[in-house]
Parts: C-alpha cells; structure tokens; sequence
C-alpha cells in the first residue's frame, strides 16, 4: 500500500491539515457479496490484516486524531490502524454510517 504525501505548504503559509481516508478492512458481507448498509458484520482475517497495514502504512504521518461510524467493521478497523500509526483513541461518529439499505440488507 502506498500513500502520497502532499506537502504542508499553501500560498499564505498557514499551517494545513492533511486528512487520510481509510475504507474498513475486508468483511464477511464483502465476501458474500451482501449489501451491508448498518447490519453489523464482522472483519475478516484479512479484513484485519489489511487495517494493520493501513496503519503501518501512516506510522510516520502524525496521526493526531481517529474518527469512525460505530459500525463494528469501522471501529475495529480504526481501532487497528490506530494501534499501528500511534493515533490515539478513537472517536466514533454515527452520522458517518454508511446508507440504511433497509430490507436489501
């Protein structure tokens, strides 16, 4: 996994904040091919193995805050990157749940 670094450099030399996006690792529902919307499901082998390596991959980027849904598979993979890139608690958000796909979950 390969990250971009962009520089903390703007045109009036303010400070700037640089956000990273992390999709949560691989779940049962993935592998089934279920829409998952806010049914709980849970994160692989893989699914674990692939949030660990998000988070080796920010170790040097100065993780100063975690934000996730409180979806079991957002959490813990938030949860795992953290632990990885020293980024402190996590913070859990539930306006930041995926859509309700209602009864096609």
């Amino acid at each position: 996994m390969a990250l971009d670094m962009v520089a903390n450099v703007n045109a009036n030399n303010f400070p700037s904040t640089d956000i990273y996006l992390v999709r949560h690792g691989q779940t049962e529902a993935n592998i089934q091919g279920w829409m998952s919307g806010w049914s709980e499901t849970d994160l692989t082998e893989v699914g674990i193995a692939q949030a660990q390596a998000a988070g080796d991959a920010l170790l040097d980027a100065s993780i100063k805050k975690v934000i996730a849904s409180d979806l079991s598979r957002a959490h813990r993979t938030a949860e795992l990157v953290s632990d990885r890139a020293r980024g402190g608690e996590v913070a859990l958000v539930p306006e930041l749940r995926e859509w309700h796909f209602g009864r096609f979950e």
